[in-house]
C-alpha cells in the first residue's frame, strides 16, 4: 500500500527557498525583497531551540523538556493561525451587537498584477470601498453613519494572486440628524457594482498618471509554489483590517454608547408593554377595584 508522506510548507521552504531566490528572485518587487526575506527566515526559525527556548522540568523526577521560542509572525503556519484567531476575537469584541451584511469586492483578472507591483494600491481599495458605502447613506434626506470593517485578502483558494476586500457592514446606522440608531436596508446590488467599478477605474487611472469550504488540489512546480505563497506577505506595517464610520477610532466609543442606550430603551419599552398587557389581563375582584379607584381597603 502506498502511503504519501505529508510535506509541510516549512519543509518545502527549507529545501527550496535558496533555489527560489537564485532563480526567481527577479520576479519579486525590489522594495519587497528584504521584508519578504526577513519574514521567511523568521518563520523558518520558529521553534528552533538554537535561537532560544523555554525549559520545563519536573521537580520530582528531574525530566526536562525544551520548547523553542515561537516567531509570532503572520506568515508562519503555526503562529499565523494563532494570530488570525486572536485577531478575529479582537474584532468580534469591538463589533456592535447589531445585524451585519457581508459583501465581497473583487477586481478583474486583467488588473490584478498592477496591485502586485504596487502594494500601496491595495489600501486604496479599502478606502474606495468606504467611500462607496458612505456616499450611499449620506445622499438622502436622512444621513446615516454606518460601521464598516474592511479586510484585505490577496489570494484565492487556488493560491493565485487575487486581491479583494471582504466588508462587514452594519445593517443600520446612526442618524446624523438626531444621533439615534436606525435600522436601514441593504444597498442595491446595481449601485454597488457601478460604484465599485468607478472606484477601481479611478485607482488605475491615477496610478497610470503618477466555493466556500471545498478543498482544491493543485499541482505546480515547487519554485512556482514558493512564489505564490510569499505573495501573501504584505509590506511591513500594512494593515489588512481597516475600520471606517462607526468602527473608526474616532466614533467607536460613541457608537457603542448609542447602541447600548438604543437596546436598553427598546427592551424597556417591550418590558413595559408586556407588563401593561399582563396588568390589563388580570381578573380583579371587587376589593382590588375599590382599592384601585378610592385608595382604601373596604
Amino acid at each position: 500500500m502506498n502511503i504519501e508522506k505529508t510535506i509541510t510548507i516549512k519543509e518545502i521552504l527549507l529545501d527550496k527557498y535558496d533555489l527560489f531566490k537564485k532563480e526567481m528572485w527577479h520576479r519579486v518587487p525590489k522594495e519587497m525583497r528584504k521584508h519578504i526575506d526577513d519574514t521567511v527566515i523568521k518563520a523558518l526559525s520558529c521553534g528552533d531551540i538554537s535561537k532560544g527556548f523555554r525549559e520545563y522540568m519536573c521537580i520530582k523526577c528531574g525530566f526536562s523538556h525544551k520548547i523553542g521560542f515561537m516567531c509570532e509572525g503572520k506568515f508562519c503556519n503555526k503562529c499565523g493561525r494563532l494570530y488570525a484567531l486572536k485577531s478575529a476575537e479582537k474584532q468580534y469584541e469591538k463589533m456592535l451587537k447589531v445585524a451585519h451584511r457581508h459583501v465581497i469586492f473583487t477586481i478583474p483578472d486583467e488588473l490584478r498584477n498592477y496591485f502586485y507591483s504596487d502594494r500601496e494600491l491595495i489600501k486604496k481599495l479599502q478606502d474606495g470601498l468606504n467611500e462607496v458605502i458612505r456616499y450611499y447613506y449620506s445622499k438622502g434626506k436622512n444621513k446615516y453613519e454606518v460601521g464598516i470593517i474592511a479586510v484585505v485578502h490577496t489570494f484565492g483558494k487556488d493560491i493565485k494572486w487575487n486581491p479583494h476586500v471582504h466588508a462587514l457592514i452594519t445593517e443600520g446606522g446612526v442618524n446624523k440628524n438626531n444621533n439615534w440608531w436606525t435600522s436601514i436596508g441593504h444597498i442595491p446590488f446595481e449601485y454597488l457594482r457601478k460604484s465599485w467599478q468607478k472606484v477601481v477605474l479611478d485607482i488605475m487611472k491615477n496610478h497610470r498618471q503618477d466555493e466556500d469550504n471545498k478543498c482544491i488540489d493543485i499541482s505546480m512546480p515547487v519554485l512556482e509554489f514558493i512564489g505564490k505563497i510569499i505573495q501573501k506577505i504584505h509590506k511591513k506595517g500594512f494593515k489588512t483590517v481597516r475600520r471606517y464610520g462607526l468602527y473608526s477610532r474616532r466614533s467607536s466609543k460613541i457608537s457603542q454608547q448609542i447602541i447600548h442606550l438604543y437596546r436598553f430603551m427598546r427592551q424597556r419599552n417591550i418590558d413595559e408593554l408586556l407588563k401593561s398587557k399582563k396588568e390589563n389581563t388580570i381578573n380583579k375582584n371587587w376589593k382590588q377595584r375599590m382599592i384601585e379607584f378610592f385608595g382604601e381597603n373596604p
